[in-house]
Parts: structure tokens; C-alpha cells; sequence
């Protein structure tokens, strides 16, 4: 009887943590908001566009944003070392240019979590080589990520810096 508790008690202990942390999701598609239209776009459609430039019928509709520049900024290698990034980030989230980061983030994607953001970081850094934008949106840790159109093209990122470098220019700062 005792054994038999223990393997209910086992198995009550697993479902609730089933219920607690979600099994490892990523992002299957991309759901393109643009002031009330909505547009659900596969990420293969997205990665094939960032790797050959080929769009498919989905894409279509955005053929004149779809530029080589947005091409090259897709596939850009981000500077971003997942170590740091894990050290810095609960310090950067309260720093003036993170906060202005996570402000701007949040418009532009509306679903997304700091939380969120911290995992497909971290998931990205370990499943590819080199992380770039197609790496974090496919490591979104949802099926679905969410991105407004209108916010990403106001986004003003020139004066925000990345949790590394913030520590890297207070560490420096700090040797004055």
C-alpha cells in the first residue's frame, strides 16, 4: 500500500509539473500584423526568403518591403554571447537603455515575454551556429510569434545596447 501511494504521489508530482513548464516548443510560424490586417506566414517561408531571397505566395503581399536590406538584416550575425547575455540580463532589464529595448519589443512583439525573449536566446545559442533574427524568431519558445509591422519599422534601436556591452562599458566606467 505504502508503494502504491508513493507511485500516485510519483505520478501526481509529474502531471503537475507537465501543467507548470510546457514541453520545448518553436516557433512554427509568424503571424504579420499590420495596423488590423493579420497575415499567419510559415517560418520555412520566412527562412527560405532570408537564405535564397524566394518568396513564397504567402510573401507575396510584402514584396516591396522584402528588400535585400531586410534579406541582410535577417541573416545578420547578432553580436550577442549567450553567456553574458544569461549574467547581465536581470541587471540590463532594470538599466535605462534595457528597459528602452524591452518597451520598444514589447510593441513590436506584442506576445512576446521577457521571459521569451531569455529562452529563445538561450535555445538559439545552443541549437545554431550563429545567432541571427531567423534563429530567434525560430526559437521563440510558442508555435506562434506574434509581430506588428508598424512598430518594427518605428523601432530606433541606435542608442540601445545589448546586455553585454552595458556591462562591458560599466565594468569599464567602474576602473575610472
Amino acid at each position: 500500500m505504502k508503494f502504491k501511494r508513493s507511485r500516485i504521489g510519483l505520478l501526481s508530482l509529474f502531471l503537475c509539473w507537465g501543467g507548470i513548464v510546457p514541453a520545448a516548443t518553436a516557433a512554427e510560424t509568424v503571424t504579420f500584423r499590420l495596423g488590423s490586417f493579420e497575415q499567419k506566414i510559415e517560418m520555412k517561408d520566412l527562412e527560405r526568403f532570408a537564405k535564397k531571397g524566394k518568396l513564397s505566395s504567402s510573401l507575396q503581399l510584402y514584396a516591396p518591403w522584402l528588400t535585400d536590406d531586410v534579406r541582410d538584416t535577417l541573416n545578420r550575425r547578432l553580436d550577442l554571447d549567450p553567456k553574458k547575455f544569461d549574467r547581465s540580463m536581470k541587471r540590463w532589464q532594470s538599466s535605462a537603455s534595457g528597459k528602452q529595448l524591452l518597451a520598444a519589443l514589447g510593441l513590436a512583439f506584442p506576445d512576446m515575454t521577457v521571459e521569451q525573449l531569455h529562452a529563445a536566446v538561450s535555445l538559439a545559442s545552443r541549437e545554431y551556429d550563429g545567432m541571427n533574427i531567423i534563429n530567434l524568431l525560430r526559437s521563440y519558445p510558442e508555435d506562434n510569434i506574434t509581430v506588428d509591422l508598424t512598430q518594427v519599422a518605428g523601432l530606433d534601436l541606435s542608442n540601445v545596447r545589448s546586455p553585454a556591452a552595458s556591462d562591458e562599458l560599466d565594468s569599464e566606467n567602474n576602473r575610472r
